[in-house]
This record gives C-alpha cells, sequence and structure tokens, in this order.
C-alpha cells in the first residue's frame, strides 16, 4: 500500500477482495500520508486484517518480506502477495491450490503465478519460456486452457509463494528497492531447482504501468509511461542482474536485452520527457556498474527533476 490511492471505498472493497482469498491479511503500510493511513487504519480494525506501518517508504522488497515473514510466524506455508491496486477473481487462491494439486511435480514449486490481463490494454499477459528447441533462445507466450508449469518468471503481485522456499533463499533482495525484484527472486529459485508455475484459471486483473497505445511513423505503439525514476531503478538493477543471472539464464539475458532497446525506442518514439528518461537509464546504469543500491539517491532525483522526486512508486 502506498499513498497513490485515491479512492477510500474502492480500496476497501479491494482490500476485502484479497481478503477472501482465504487465511490472514497482512497490509504493509509503506509510509504512507498520514491523511490516507487515517483512511485504512480504521478498515484494518473493522475487517480484523493486521496493519503494519513504516514510517518511510522502505521499498517493495522490504515490504514484501515484512509481510511474508509475518504469515510465516503464523503458521502459514504459502503467502499470497498482492500490490495495492491489483484486483483478484474471488476464487483466485483455490484455482491456484488446483493448479498445484494438478502438477506433475508439487513439491517442486516454488511459486504459483495467476492469469492477468493488464487493464490498461485488457491485453492478457504471456510469460515468458526458455525455448524448447534452443535453450538459449526464449519465447514469450499467452497462457492458454492448460496450465504452464514451468516458466522463466512471474510478477510479484498475484504470486503464491511456498514460505520453505522464501526461508531457503533469505527473502526478496532489498537492495534493489523497486523493479526486477520478483525476476530475481523467480531466477534464484530456478537456480535451486525448483519451479516457477502459471495457473490458467487462477485470474488477475493488474496494471503493469500506465500503458497506452500510440502510432509512430504508421506504426502501433505501446508504452509504459514510467515516470524517469522509475527508469532509473530499471536501468541500475539491470546491471547486477546481468552479472546474477546471466551466464545460467541466456535465455532471460537475451530477452532482457531485447526488453531495454524496445523501452528506449518507445521512450524516443512515443513518450514525453525524453531526455529525462534517457538520462535516468544513464545515471542508473552508471549506479549500477559503481554497485549502488537502496533507494535513490537525493541528488539524483534533483538531477531527473520534480516529476521523479515526486513519482509514487508502483509495481
Amino acid at each position: 500500500y502506498d499513498d497513490s490511492q485515491q479512492d477510500s471505498s474502492r480500496d476497501e472493497a479491494r482490500l476485502q477482495k484479497m481478503s477472501s482469498q482465504g487465511g490472514a491479511l497482512v497490509i504493509i503500510d509503506n509510509g504512507s500520508r498520514a491523511a490516507d493511513r487515517v483512511l485504512l487504519e480504521p478498515a484494518s480494525l473493522a475487517h480484523g486484517w493486521e496493519l503494519i506501518k513504516n514510517a518511510d517508504n522502505l521499498g517493495l522488497g522490504a515490504a514484501l518480506n515484512q509481510g511474508v515473514r509475518r504469515l510465516a510466524g503464523l503458521g502459514f506455508r504459502w503467502a499470497l502477495l498482492f500490490d495495492q491496486d491489483s484486483l483478484p477473481a474471488t476464487d483466485m487462491s483455490e484455482r491456484m491450490i488446483e493448479a498445484l494439486q494438478r502438477h506433475a511435480e508439487p513439491t517442486r514449486v516454488a511459486v504459483i503465478g495467476p492469469r492477468f490481463e493488464d487493464v490498461s490494454t485488457g491485453r492478457p499477459h504471456r510469460v515468458l519460456m526458455q525455448h524448447p528447441r534452443c535453450p538459449g533462445l526464449f519465447r514469450k507466450v499467452e497462457i492458454g486452457r492448460e496450465d504452464i508449469p514451468d516458466v522463466s518468471m512471474v510478477i510479484t503481485s498475484g504470486s503464491l509463494v511456498r514460505v520453505a522456499d522464501f526461508e531457503t533463499l533469505g527473502g526478496f533482495d532489498e537492495k534493489f528497492f523497486i523493479d526486477y525484484i520478483d525476476t530475481d527472486f523467480c531466477l534464484r529459485c530456478r537456480k535451486l531447482g525448483r519451479l516457477i508455475a502459471v495457473s490458467a484459471t487462477a485470474r488477475l486483473d493488474h496494471s503493469l504501468g500506465d500503458r497506452e497505445k500510440r502510432r509512430w511513423l504508421g506504426i502501433e505503439i505501446e508504452t509504459t509511461n514510467h515516470s524517469a525514476l522509475r527508469h532509473y531503478y530499471i536501468a541500475r538493477n539491470r546491471i547486477p542482474m546481468i552479472a546474477r543471472h546471466a551466464w545460467r539464464e541466456p535465455h532471460w539475458f537475451l530477452f532482457d536485452c531485447a526488453a531495454a532497446g524496445l523501452w528506449i525506442f518507445r521512450v524516443l518514439a512515443a513518450e514525453g520527457q525524453k531526455g529525462r528518461k534517457l538520462l535516468a537509464m544513464v545515471l542508473g546504469t552508471w549506479d549500477g556498474l559503481l554497485g549502488r543500491s537502496g533507494p535513490c539517491p537525493e541528488r539524483r532525483q534533483r538531477m531527473l527533476g520534480t516529476e521523479a522526486a515526486d513519482a509514487k512508486i508502483r509495481n
């Protein structure tokens, strides 16, 4: 949860949908404004939700670790993770458990992801997989009627994580602050020989950025419209990700290089504030090479401008 939320009644209904998935609901308030916290606290008390309040934004990785460790302390063996702006189907968790039971090797599954549509575009999300005939290559596939037993990664929101594997890996990497946290966790699971699966029937509505469709020289382009600050984190965290995973997962490395090129093209062709975003990419890459981590330094935020300093970090 962060201070990007404006409609308290909508937020409470969304949290109720999350709570209905079963078990206990633990909400991590990651440094939201006092006015927003005042709206959240009564709802938590009324519904019996546990609210963990951070005075400052500790980053997505730290918030996820707080939530999963609290659930582990309550005795849960699985943790279902959500971003504040995601909306699960009523039976999403049930469908995920059914997918686990159908899996040929259920004890090897560390994470199960849902089938989700991007609410900005209405398009089904495609998942990354190693190419079956050329292991060094990748392919992106839409989720059909059948579960997918082994993919490269799934996004954090809507993912069902086995607590034992979470503890073995030491949780999510908090140094990233935001971006690549889910990818890194999944690839570290794969390093241990664990599997990342996807349920074909568990549905989630989620948004990957403020996506829009625009035209450039007659070509339709789907932009993400990330802030300059978000581009800084993506570029910075890409460096340790490459060092950590590229040699073991060359298909992911090839995909990530293609994605980086595509994002640069989108910014140049169809997004606003091109100069600021390109500067963010350069600064992020430089800081990544220098081994810097954690929240973006204030001096960098000042260099990227007011929009970057005030941007709300969302996944």
